[in-house]
């Protein structure tokens, strides 16, 4: 485990000498705590000159950047708060629940469902059946609300910071950046694309699916900047107390395990000049389950939102 200290709360605040760097990690709605810790950071002073993410780190790094050309700080909190909201306020699993409708004889859906019984029934069917039996449509719930909210102008403007979303390539398990002005919904829904639920994303005739099993994220783009200081948020915990027996929750860990390898890979090759500042995720996120990556629980996310908050309003800590 990396030793760490505490940093000034100066190095909040960009001077003009600094470069910061900021990562943020996938984790599907984990990524509520990673928004409470970048809302935190940005109401104490927190600028960055560029973000690299995956999944719905890559979403909320657009989000940021967005909003940061359209009003600043509170513009980029904004905006990353309208997507949450818009998260919570969706019915997630309507695209999806027809196929347990054909699939199991006698299944009921009723609003009273829980998020967590709905996704564990979701998730056993695309285990057998695969993504288009479960999504026969190939519907993505996050479409409408990145039709609604994405402003390519902004991300293309000038004075935006250098933004990295980041997808992998199916057959060649290669990775794609995609920077700025060439990030389209497309791309978004590629970074984010989980396989066992949605047929893999297509743009310019290459199949992609989720950015994180190249990258959690990639560092390769914002490390090639040589920035003083990278500031990375964790959307997924490090540490797991005990050994896994069922099948799900093996494989839970054996994914959790394959994308922390990746970052921690590029984190042991980060220029000497470079400072981490890591906030890490274990006390929020430790114990959940994978099925709550997919839960848009309002209770739930808020919480994770939260406890987000309290880490970002906290003294960051260095290598």
């Amino acid at each position: 485990m990396m030793a760490l200290r505490s940093v000034p709360h100066s190095l909040m605040t960009n001077s003009e000498r600094d470069y910061v760097a900021l990562a943020l990690q996938g984790g599907g709605s984990h990524g509520a705590y990673s928004w409470g810790v970048l809302d935190a950071l940005l109401e104490r002073g927190f600028r960055f000159d560029s973000v690299c993410g995956v999944s719905s780190g890559a979403i909320l790094a657009t989000m940021a950047v967005q909003g940061l050309v359209q009003g600043g700080a509170e513009g980029a909190r904004a905006q990353m708060a309208r997507f949450w909201d818009r998260v919570m306020a969706s019915d997630w699993f309507a695209p999806m629940m027809g196929a347990l409708d054909r699939w199991v004889p006698g299944f009921e859906i009723g609003r009273g469902m829980s998020n967590a019984f709905a996704i564990q029934g979701l998730s056993a069917m695309s285990s057998f059946f695969g993504p288009l039996s479960v999504n026969p449509l190939g519907q993505n719930p996050l479409r409408p609300i990145l039709n609604d909210l994405l402003d390519r102008t902004a991300l293309a403007d000038p004075a935006a910071p250098a933004l990295f979303v980041a997808a992998t390539a199916v057959e060649s398990g290669k990775l794609r950046i995609f920077a700025n002005g060439a990030i389209t919904i497309d791309a978004l829904l590629a970074s984010a694309c989980l396989p066992a639920a949605f047929p893999a994303v297509m743009i310019e005739g290459v199949a992609y699916w989720d950015g994180a099993y190249a990258g959690n994220p990639p560092l390769a783009p914002l490390l090639a900047r040589r920035p003083e200081r990278l500031v990375l948020i964790r959307a997924q915990s490090r540490f797991r107390k005990g050994v896994p027996e069922q099948p799900s929750d093996i494989l839970n860990r054996v994914q959790e395990l394959a994308f922390q390898a990746a970052i921690e890979a590029e984190l042991a090759s980060m220029p000497a000049e470079t400072r981490l500042i890591d906030y890490g995720a274990d006390t929020a996120l430790n114990g959940l389950s994978a099925e709550s990556r997919a839960s848009t629980d309002r209770g739930f996310l808020d919480k994770l939102f939260r406890a987000g908050r309290a880490v970002g309003q906290t003294e960051p800590h260095g290598d």
